[in-house]
């Protein structure tokens, strides 16, 4: 049996056993609260504190990364770094000006375009590690990955020669897709020169909105290319009946107190006619007796309210049609004219949904983002929207609109080469007469596939004689470099 003597080393040890196993476990706790932390931060706020304005990690990370390129769907380098001696001394490059500048943007005095969507993509290297640890042995900085877009250069550049002295807008998109092909806005800006001419390009005194891309931030009242919305929703409520509509327009329509002029005295016209003359007297006639409620659901299932697209500043197109919309407003709005306002993004993506066979397409203007080799790192792909409408008034509206081109109001809209299905617009913006915003919008099927076009001029004048030639002259030149 041991004495009291020899027990008292085991009770000390014990003791301190004890205090071990304490500590441990409170290390452990410990341990596993911050990797529990870690864990959390990683899966629920990584992406909240990379995104605040205050975290420069990625404005940093040209210590070790050339800001990667921009570039076109045909590999035309349209934004790009000249590396400096230190990150510092980086220049940022546009080699043509002014011409992408409204999808490019620019990263002086702030960022905006694709550079600033993108700003994380083009700090970021997705090369290899062993290329990266052997540039940064090397003491070399690691190439950003690139931002491929959709644009096609060529047809960029003639739609920009094309706009010529015009302030406005030409955009192309395919409308299988959604694909933004060509997106022009004057006036416009050289990217290089921002930072020189700040002053110039936010002064009061300048009322010409260069920094604006009127693509798809501009709003203007959509004058007759709002007939097409018109007749979706007259054609959706009166299916078996649509095509026995018959109006006689003596040039003017007159509800209550509210009167509305056509152009000309039309005579007798069914929808097609009403179309391809724009008569607005009929469209009145057929407007005022469509449930307000349902064409005001119509305009927002068209993308009215919604951003359209993420990765450019962008308005959205707005109309105030609801169930309670009183006669005069209704009246306004069914010939395009009344608190209506829409971007022409919106309007190319309304003629394209058309030409894609009554489905409506989201646009996007990145194809998808790769690393300096080439090697894609996420591809995007077209997304559809909704279906807007059914075959058979996929047909009438290919009628009414050939029409319009054919033997009404667009006649300079025609191609030797196909059939142009369009829509002209004379959009007052002010009382008088004489203030008009001229818009065309068309499709039509070239050598491979279909384009959808819109062209909005500001203070244009009248749609058909001055912006629908220059659909016609898209057309034929995508036809002729095929």
């Amino acid at each position: 049996m041991k004495s009291s003597e020899e027990k008292k080393p085991n009770n000390s040890r014990l003791s301190e056993n004890k205090h071990i196993i304490t500590v441990g476990v409170i290390l452990g706790v410990l341990l596993f609260s911050m990797l529990a932390y870690f864990v959390y931060f990683m899966v629920a706020e990584r992406q909240e504190t990379v995104a605040r304005a205050e975290n420069n990690r990625y404005d940093s990370a040209g210590t070790r990364v050339i800001r990667g390129d921009i570039v076109t769907s045909d590999r035309v380098a349209i934004a790009y770094t000249e590396p400096g001696s230190t990150a510092d001394a980086d220049v940022r490059l546009y080699p043509y000006r002014e011409l992408f500048a409204p999808v490019t943007g620019y990263t002086s005095m702030g960022r905006t375009g694709l550079e600033k969507t993108y700003h994380k993509t083009l700090m970021t290297t997705s090369l290899s590690f062993s290329e990266v640890l052997r540039n940064d042995l090397l003491n070399q900085r690691s190439e950003g990955d690139r931002v491929v877009t959709t644009i096609d250069s060529d047809l960029q550049y003639y739609c920009y020669n094309l706009l010529g002295e015009y302030n406005g807008s030409v955009t192309v998109v395919d409308p299988s897709t959604g694909k933004i092909l060509a997106m022009v806005s004057k006036p416009t800006y050289d990217p290089n020169l921002v930072k020189e001419q700040w002053s110039e390009l936010v002064s009061e005194d300048n009322t010409s909105g260069n920094l604006l891309n009127r693509s798809t931030q501009g709003l203007y009242s959509p004058g007759s290319t709002f007939k097409i919305v018109t007749a979706i929703e007259y054609m959706r409520e009166n299916p078996a009946t649509c095509r026995d509509f018959s109006y006689t327009c003596n040039g003017s329509i007159t509800i209550g107190n509210n009167t509305v002029h056509c152009e000309e005295i039309h005579g007798t016209v069914d929808m097609e006619s009403a179309m391809a003359y724009s008569c607005n007297g009929a469209f009145v006639s057929m407007g005022m007796t469509l449930d307000r409620g349902k064409y005001g659901e119509l305009i927002k299932e068209l993308g009215f309210g919604s951003t359209l697209i993420e990765d450019l500043a962008s308005s959205k197109s707005r109309s105030t049609i609801n169930k309670g919309t009183d006669d005069f407003e209704m009246m306004q709005t069914v010939f395009g004219q009344g608190q209506t306002m829409e971007t022409p993004l919106q309007n190319v993506m309304i003629t394209a949904m058309i030409a894609n066979g009554g489905v409506m397409m989201k646009p996007y203007i990145v194809d998808h983002l790769e690393d300096a080799n080439g090697i894609v790192t996420v591809q995007y792909e077209p997304q559809e929207m909704k279906r807007i409408l059914t075959e058979e008034q996929v047909e009438y509206l290919n009628a009414m609109l050939s029409a319009t081109v054919d033997y009404g109001t667009s006649p300079q809209a025609q191609s030797m080469y196909c059939q142009v299905h369009g829509k002209s617009g004379t959009a007052q913006y002010s009382s008088s007469l004489e203030s008009t915003h001229a818009w065309f919008t068309a499709y039509a099927d070239t050598e491979d596939s279909s384009v959808a076009i819109t062209i909005m001029l500001e203070q244009g004048g009248h749609g058909s004689p001055n912006a629908a030639p220059l659909a016609s002259s898209i057309i034929n030149y995508l036809y002729e470099r095929d």
